[in-house]
C-alpha cells in the first residue's frame, strides 16, 4: 500500500511516499512467517480467540475476559496478558465499541437523509401542486386577484 492511496483528495504530487507490505497474520494465513515468530504464532491465536468469545457473548466486557483467561491458561502469550491485561481489554473494549459506534452512527445517518429527503420532497410536492393549481385557475379563466385569494400569491 502506498500512504498517498488513503487520502481522499490529494492535491499534487506527494512530497514524500510511504510504501508498504501489509501480510496477513490472521489464524492460517502466512505459516511461513508465523512459524518463524513464536510470538506472533500466539498473537495470532489471541485475536482468533477474542474474535470467538466475542461472536459467542452479547456482553463484550465479559467476552474479553473470557478470551483473556483462555489464552493464559492455554499459554497463549500468558506472561503478556498476566502483566497488561487490563490494559488489552480496555483497548480491545474501545476498538469493538468503536466498531459497533461505527454502525451505529451509519444509521443514524441513513435515517437523518431519509427524513431530509422525505421533507424535501413533500416541500416540492407542495410547490408543484400550487403551481398546477394556480395554472389551472389561469387555464379556465378566474380572475387574477380570486387566485390570490386562493392561493395566498400569485
Amino acid at each position: 500500500y502506498k500512504l498517498s492511496e488513503l487520502f481522499i483528495e490529494l492535491t499534487g504530487e506527494p512530497k514524500l511516499e510511504l510504501e508498504v507490505t501489509v501480510l496477513n497474520v490472521n489464524e492460517g494465513h502466512n505459516r511461513e512467517i508465523m512459524s518463524r515468530s513464536e510470538t506472533l504464532k500466539e498473537y495470532s491465536a489471541f485475536v482468533d480467540v477474542v474474535r470467538h468469545y466475542r461472536n459467542e457473548s452479547e456482553d463484550l466486557e465479559q467476552a474479553m475476559k473470557q478470551a483473556l483467561g483462555y489464552c493464559i491458561t492455554h499459554g497463549i502469550l500468558p506472561e503478556y496478558l498476566k502483566e497488561h491485561g487490563s490494559e488489552v481489554i480496555s483497548m480491545l473494549t474501545l476498538e469493538w465499541n468503536t466498531e459497533d459506534a461505527k454502525v451505529v452512527w451509519r444509521e443514524e445517518g441513513r435515517q437523518e437523509g431519509l427524513q431530509q429527503g422525505l421533507q424535501q420532497g413533500v416541500q416540492q410536492g407542495v410547490q408543484q401542486g400550487l403551481q398546477q393549481g394556480i395554472a389551472q385557475a389561469r387555464s379556465i379563466g378566474i380572475p387574477e386577484d380570486t387566485i390570490v385569494k386562493i392561493f395566498g400569491h400569485n
